[in-house]
């Protein structure tokens, strides 16, 4: 995982639907409310047989 973690709390725009996850590509000082980010799906991690493991998370959207 990267470092310093970047986790937040994200509203989905089109479903009432608020999302806990990390945001990556983002300096931490750079991250504000209101921000608007996009989706996206990225290996973290492999695991013991060498195996990516993925998941969703969020990165910058148009206003950086």
């Amino acid at each position: 995982f990267e470092q310093p973690y970047v986790i937040a709390l994200v509203d989905l725009e089109d479903v009432p639907v608020r999302v806990f996850a990390q945001v990556r590509g983002v300096d931490i000082d750079a991250v504000h409310i209101g921000m608007s980010v996009r989706t996206s799906v990225e290996p973290i991690a492999r695991d013991d047989d060498g195996n990516e493991l993925i998941a969703f998370c969020f990165r910058p959207g148009n206003d950086r």
